[in-house]
């Protein structure tokens, strides 16, 4: 009762403001303010985008999750230090691939299909490479393999916009984001995003004008970039700006030498394929 209280509150908030910001935990406090929305909205006028990585999934090994790289961020930071940033994002891109991934909530995969059996538009917005990267022709492809291996699968939204690249952005190693089954893959770079553009970009070629739209991500300062792109290129449009803290909220078990050792593993397999490019 009390959860589907401050649910609507939040929901009377956000029809006020042109945007609002919340942190949840889990899928359990999403869900509702998700369901009001449906009922104070057309389908056709909501949008949901999930980020990936620490939202959706992680990787399983201990040394690649947001936990522990919180816990080392220092340490992390110093072993990236001289790395250049052309090899700096596969070293990125390897940490979300290594070991294969697992949920972040269990609860993730029922909620999104249902919400989708209903009609809503829900995509993905990930910093990840579209690719080629390392020994990946197509990385958006690899980790498209990898949320339906977990029972999540967003290929249904936009289909004739599938394996479309929104050739008028270009990152510093001359890549454009891709939209490939539903999942916008946007290629970050070291201290760059694109996800607010790029979602900007893609509303423009789906000819969509959505009225409002729910962005989920365990960064919050992707969460306030999203923010000041969609509202900057509309303002009354109504964002809900939700930062998923599961991952960062855990506590880590993972000792410093095991950390090292494996982003040291990383740095090396990204400086081998990167000069083998």
């Amino acid at each position: 009762m009390l959860r589907h209280l401050a649910a609507f509150c939040f929901l009377i908030t956000s029809m006020v403001c042109a945007h609002h910001f919340q942190q949840c935990q889990s899928m359990a406090e999403v869900a509702p303010i998700v369901d009001d929305l449906l009922d104070h909205y057309d389908i056709k006028d909501i949008l949901i985008v999930f980020d990936i990585d620490s939202t959706l999934m992680r990787s399983q090994n201990p040394s690649l999750q947001l936990a522990t790289i919180n816990h080392y961020r220092q340490v992390l930071r110093t072993l990236l230090k001289d790395v250049p940033a052309s090899q700096t994002y596969l070293v990125l891109n390897y940490s979300v691939a290594d070991k294969g991934s697992q949920l972040v909530d269990e609860a993730a995969p029922a909620m999104i299909k249902a919400w989708q059996e209903k009609g809503l538009n829900i995509i993905a917005c990930t910093g990840a490479q579209a690719g080629p990267i390392g020994p990946y022709k197509r990385f958006d492809q690899h980790r498209t393999t990898e949320l339906k291996n977990l029972g999540i699968d967003f290929s249904g939204a936009f289909p004739h916009l599938s394996d479309t690249p929104l050739s008028t952005i270009r990152n510093t190693q001359g890549q454009s984001p891709v939209f490939f089954a539903g999942i916008l893959s946007v290629n970050n770079e070291k201290g760059h995003s694109y996800k607010g553009v790029s979602l900007v970009e893609f509303m423009k070629m789906a000819n969509i004008q959505p009225k409002v739209i729910i962005f989920i991500d365990d960064s919050k300062a992707y969460v306030d970039e999203m923010a000041k792109a969609l509202t900057d290129a509309d303002p009354t449009l109504r964002f809900i700006g939700i930062e998923f803290t599961a991952e960062s909220l855990k506590k880590t078990t993972v000792s410093e030498e095991d950390f090292k050792k494996t982003w040291l593993t990383l740095i090396h397999s990204a400086r081998k394929d990167f000069k083998a490019c």
